[in-house]
């Protein structure tokens, strides 16, 4: 079983447009029934205290963002105000909810989406919410996080090679996929998979596989992570490329929205009650 003590009492923040109140309402009630505390502007602003301080500090201190997107709700500066603050802190699970036909923003890209069709919408939004809340990359042992990668990558249409990969080849997986449209052909990738205790990435192995990919000639170089650059690591990969060196990093918070988007993938690495570990 999932650990609800991981999602009991959870801080959500749900931004939306005054003309939703309805729909919040109702995906309100159907997030504090599973155990969830809901944190909404329209309800719980004190009189006689800064509005906009306020809304910030809800929405830096939360665990998950829900922003309501109506096509009220998609014009809202309000809403887009607050949108912004929670992209630009870390660690926050910032989940859209769409009300069809409205369309997915791009600053919104590559986020999981759950569409609003009516009651169970906020019942679907609930399973996001706990399975996010147990998806944590960093208590994975080295090879259980691999075995998570090999998973998404042959998901997202990697082909996986193990017969290519040597002990001390410099890297963990031989990655092949299938390119984009208009391309000339298949993309060659060396993959070093990097579970982290904290959050930080070294440079060193940005370097090392930068190295390895310099030397390999027409290869492309991928480091799959649980955690997330820093400036500096983010700084070596952009200068790695200008070099003419083809590296990409998969960081900790999308492969945690690859996961929500493959939950038969996530429940198998999702926190158990009984353990406190992956299953």
């Amino acid at each position: 079983m999932l650990d609800d003590t991981l999602t009991a009492g959870r801080r959500v923040f749900l931004s939306y447009e005054r003309g939703d109140s309805e729909a919040a309402g109702e995906i309100a009630r159907a997030l504090e029934a599973r155990g969830l505390n809901v944190w909404a502007d329209q309800w719980q602003v004190e009189p006689g205290e800064s509005v906009a301080a306020q809304i910030r500090n809800a929405v830096e201190t939360t665990d998950t963002f829900v922003a309501v997107l109506s096509s009220a709700g998609a014009r809202s500066s309000g809403v887009w105000a607050e949108v912004a603050v929670a992209l630009d802190r870390r660690g926050i699970d910032v989940v859209p909810v769409i009300f069809p036909p409205v369309d997915l923003p791009p600053v919104l890209a590559g986020r999981h989406v759950v569409e609003y069709t009516g009651p169970a919408a906020a019942q679907r939004l609930a399973d996001r919410i706990e399975l996010g809340a147990t998806l944590d990359l960093t208590r994975l042992p080295p090879d259980r996080f691999e075995g998570l990668v090999v998973e998404l990558l042959q998901r997202y249409g990697y082909a996986i090679a193990p017969n290519l990969v040597q002990a001390d080849a410099g890297y963990d997986l031989h990655a092949v996929h299938s390119g984009q449209p208009g391309t000339e052909g298949p993309d060659d990738f060396l993959v070093q998979v990097k579970a982290y205790r904290s959050s930080r990435v070294s440079v060193n192995d940005i370097q090392r596989l930068s190295e390895l990919v310099r030397r390999s000639g027409a290869v492309r170089g991928l480091l799959v992570t649980s955690g997330q650059l820093t400036s500096v690591a983010r700084r070596t990969v952009e200068h790695a490329n200008e070099d003419g060196i083809p590296l990409q990093v998969m960081e900790g918070p999308l492969l945690r929205r690859m996961l929500v988007e493959n939950p038969d993938i996530g429940h198998r690495y999702a926190i158990t009650r009984d353990s406190g570990a992956p299953q």
